[in-house]
This record gives C-alpha cells, structure tokens and sequence, in this order.
C-alpha cells in the first residue's frame, strides 16, 4: 500500500516527536526513582508516575525526590540541544532537537505548575514557599514557556518539507 506524499512526509516527524516525549517522561520519572534509591527510598516505578515509599516526615529528602525529575530534564534539554547544535548526521538533527525541546519544556512546565501542583509545586508545599511567591515563579515561568517554544518553532519550521506554507509546516511539526 502506497501512502500519498503528505503523509509520508507527516509520518516521520510524528513518530520522533512521541519517542522523544517518551524517552522523556520515562527518563524524568527515572530520576525520581533514582534519587529515591539514593537516599534509601524504596520506590515503584510508572512511565508517568513514581511511587516513593517515604516512611516518615524526611521534608529535606521528599523535596529532592521531588525536584530531582525536572532538574534530571532540564539538564537532559540542554545536553540533547548541544548535541543537535554540534553534530553533522542530518538524519539524526531532528531527533535531538525534539529531544532538547520536551526536556527543556518539561522543566519550564514544572515551573508553571507550581501553584497547583508538579514537582516544583511538591517541593514548595514541604518548603512552605507563599503563595505569592509560587505564583510570581509561575508568572515568570509562563513567559519564558511562551519565548522558549516560540524560538522552537522557529528552529522547528526549517525541518517542514519545502513549499509547505507556514501554517502548513506548523500543523506539520
């Protein structure tokens, strides 16, 4: 079967953008888990979910169990965006671009939910952080997410096959 050339071209970038968001949010949680074990945590492990078996009020070692995931991201985007900027495989760019994004993007998304919950928001509950404060990081946040993504797609519509228009490519990427 024969699939016809927009979809064709569609289907390469869709299946890289869902493995990177995978690899992401299994590697984030990993984090967690990991840091968990290292402190003598025990802990059950989910793709988008880890289950630490704290056993008493340890404020200091939830709050690095908590923060340990979008920290473990963060570092994750910027390495992969290195990565994407230094190497010459073609085939590979996009990948590590996508990669760069989400890591990057679930940091920041960490950071915009801390009013309401996330990782960060579990951290400044233990922390008592006020309110205010939680929603002034989540102000700031909100602004660096709408720079971020916008300088992204920027990035991201120079991968859009050539004669797609600019809505086109955005759908398309």
């Amino acid at each position: 079967m024969d699939l016809p050339r927009e979809v064709r071209l569609s289907l390469r970038p869709t299946l890289l953008f869902f493995t990177a968001y995978s690899l992401n949010t299994t590697a984030h949680e990993l984090a967690h888990a990991l840091m968990a074990y290292s402190l003598g945590i025990r802990s059950t492990l989910f793709h988008f979910y880890v289950n630490p078996e704290f056993t008493g009020p340890q404020a200091g070692e939830r709050v690095l169990v908590a923060v340990a995931g979008p920290l473990f991201s963060l570092v994750f985007g910027l390495v992969c965006w290195l990565v994407y900027k230094k190497t010459r495989f073609e085939s590979s760019k996009l990948s590590w671009l996508y990669l760069a994004i989400l890591g990057i993007s679930i940091f920041l998304g960490n950071l915009f939910s801390i009013p309401s919950g996330g990782d960060f928001g579990t951290a400044a509950v233990i922390l008592n952080v006020t309110p205010s404060v939680r929603l002034s990081i989540s102000i700031v946040s909100l602004g660096l997410i709408c720079v971020f993504l916008y300088s992204m797609g920027q990035e991201l519509v120079k991968w859009a096959p050539h004669g797609f228009s600019r809505t086109t490519a955005m759908v398309h990427m």
